[in-house]
């Protein structure tokens, strides 16, 4: 068999993926391009090695979705049988010309090889609400006519940084037939009176690759196709300097030649193992710093549990007239607002593993459904295990079985099935630890059961854009003892008057919204608050200042009396003046650093200009021209 050298266009785009720590991008046209995923496979892990990157040469996961058929089987022994049967019934498939029956035994061995060694997750496109959370080293989407943007933006964000995105399609004489080419989601759409649909997406998608600076195409022999001439020429000059060893796809020795990647740190990954050992010994709060992956996302976290230490600090401490007024309805707020693949639901669910260490008894985890809480639950259960809890001796885990959609009560003994994914909905913490013997919970709630939100220490919101806005404000609103045990909030005094935390956390910028409502409006709103909060203590400081005491007789004058009803007085004054939002002390965080990949990928932004994802780069003021004069 005669073995063709393999384009080193295509290694220098995996080596400057692997270097760079971004993502690459390839297009197979023909109906062998599933042939050529056991070589690219080979080929990025064998980069990977000479340029010793663990991330990527320790991971050999793949995920292969598909619409309905894969066109072979998945199953060993059922392959082996099928080929049994071909060759009895003089069915088996005989190649002609070049390369004959050894050429077509090596490749079916080649592939039977991939399939046998490599750890492959099948996905169906309509199961791909599945794959969220994990991570892969490459992906592969087989039918592009069933594609629609949501799996696109779903199952590309689980390829990490260094890995391989791969479109497969059919052999077609010019990539224009990609732009009349039928979609699945078309049929939707169809109608007597409106005829034809025009596909004007695929054009859209064939001519945006172009515009990605870590995207080949080729065909299914591996033959680059001249689609984007500033790839390929930026491409052929990093070979030129980079690439001097010679080496070619067969070569087996991996030497440490000049084809080797050297990959650094970055200042951000120096900062973040610095703060990793300075917070070590600190307890409650270095085992969970030490799970996190980015600064970003680190800091997320430490102002989580600065939140949760602060109103642990002021739940011990006694409470002065004034401090009741400030805090008897309002609650503390941490927002945090990320793009997808931040980490954001990570952080939220090692926050909460915090709150549960500092004495939380009663927490409330919600999101439109408890499928968006499988990434917080399973870092919670991450965050206890490090913090040396043990499952079953100090903690118990609830899933949701036969989910009562009526009452949000779960039943056991009911199976997950397809539509009903298996996902942690509880856990309660026997007690013992810093709980003082008592028991902790931490449970999901429907957004829309806003009654057993009543009696809640801390209330973390995921995903909170999807939820409709009158809904959040009035979790907000809710206090933590109102109608619960202890007092009532005109009590003054008991478990009525404690100040709540409220977690917001919400995606921007990603295919289930943008996430606008909640910034341009409800965070305004705390923002509002937040400064009348704060202009209500300097205005019962001014008061209480004003107050003077008597030279003598300062027991019948009762100074400090007077000097707190006047406090008192004026925040009162100043806080009930409006405001539709019950807000208090808030803090806003941003993620910006991705988990999987680095700053500034190429696959992300070509992905965000495709599907119009990027909504922070819009003027909303001058979307019909108004405020503009010239219009």
């Amino acid at each position: 068999m005669v073995r063709k050298k393999l384009d080193e266009r295509i290694r220098t785009l995996f080596r400057h993926s692997i270097q760079s720590n971004t993502r690459s991008l390839l297009l197979l046209v023909g109906d062998h391009g599933k042939d050529q995923v056991p070589n690219l496979y080979q080929i990025l892990h064998r980069t990977a090695n000479m340029s010793k990157s663990e991330r990527i040469a320790q991971s050999n996961s793949v995920l292969w979705c598909y619409k309905k058929e894969l066109g072979f089987s998945t199953h060993k022994k059922k392959r082996m049988e099928k080929l049994k049967r071909d060759k009895k019934r003089g069915l088996a498939k005989q190649l002609q010309g070049k390369e004959g029956a050894a050429s077509q035994l090596e490749r079916m061995d080649n592939f039977e090889l991939f399939l046998s060694n490599t750890d492959i997750t099948w996905c169906y496109y309509k199961d791909s609400h599945r794959v969220l959370g994990t991570t892969h080293s490459i992906l592969v989407l087989q039918d592009f006519e069933a594609l629609t943007p949501n799996i696109m933006a779903r199952t590309i964000e689980t390829v990490q940084g260094g890995g391989l995105v791969i479109f497969l399609l059919r052999t077609v004489k010019s990539l224009r037939q990609l732009y009349a080419m039928s979609m699945d989601v078309h049929s939707r759409y169809r109608t007597e009176s409106s005829g034809d649909v025009v596909p004007r997406f695929n054009e859209r998608f064939i001519l945006s690759l172009a515009g990605c600076a870590n995207c080949l195409v080729c065909d299914d022999e591996l033959n680059i196709l001249p689609l984007s001439r500033k790839t390929l020429g930026r491409l052929s000059k990093m070979d030129g300097v980079g690439n001097d060893d010679g080496e070619d796809e067969q070569d087996d020795h991996h030497g440490g030649g000049g084809g080797g990647v050297v990959t650094t740190k970055t200042e951000e990954d120096v900062q973040l193992e610095q703060l990793k050992q300075t917070l070590q010994d600190t307890p409650h709060v270095g085992k969970l710093v030490e799970l996190t992956k980015t600064l970003d996302q680190a800091r997320a976290v430490l102002t989580f549990l600065e939140a949760c230490a602060d109103r642990d600090k002021k739940k011990k401490n006694a409470a002065s007239p004034l401090a009741d007024v400030l805090k008897s309805n309002t609650t503390t707020t941490v927002s945090l607002t990320a793009a997808r693949g931040r980490g954001k639901s990570a952080a939220l669910g090692l926050c909460l593993a915090g709150a549960v260490s500092f004495g939380f008894h009663s927490i409330v985890v919600t999101a439109p459904e408890p499928e968006n809480l499988v990434s917080v639950f399973q870092f919670l259960v991450e965050g206890l295990k490090a913090l040396k809890y043990q499952e079953h001796y100090d903690y118990t885990l609830g899933y949701n079985y036969g989910l009562d959609s009526n009452d949000g009560s779960y039943k056991q003994g009911e199976k997950a099935g397809r539509d009903n994914t298996k996902c942690i909905v509880s856990v309660s913490i026997h007690g013992g630890g810093k709980g003082g013997g008592q028991r902790q919970t931490v449970r999901y709630v429907r957004p829309r059961d806003v009654d057993k939100f009543v009696g809640a220490e801390l209330v973390a919101v995921d995903e909170a854009a999807a939820i409709p806005l009158p809904i959040v404000r009035k979790l907000m609103q809710l206090n933590a003892g109102h109608g619960g045990k202890g007092k009532s909030m005109s009590g003054g005094s008991g478990e009525g008057d404690e100040r709540r935390l409220t977690f917001l956390s919400s995606t921007i910028n990603g295919y289930e919204g943008t996430g606008r409502a909640l910034s341009l409006k409800l965070i305004k709103e705390l923002r509002d608050s937040n400064t009348k909060g704060r202009s209500g203590v300097d205005a019962a400081k001014a008061a209480g200042a004003e107050i003077v005491g008597a030279a003598s007789n300062k027991g019948e004058a009762k100074v400090h009396e007077k000097r707190w009803a006047a406090e008192a007085a004026a925040a009162k004054a100043v806080t009930s003046g409006g405001g539709s939002t019950s807000g208090g002390p808030l803090k806003e965080l941003d993620l910006s650093h991705p988990i999987r990949y680095a700053r500034g990928d190429p696959v992300e932004a070509w992905l965000n200009n495709l599907l119009c994802l990027d909504c922070e780069s819009f003027d909303y003021n001058n979307t019909l021209g108004y405020g503009n004069k010239s219009n």
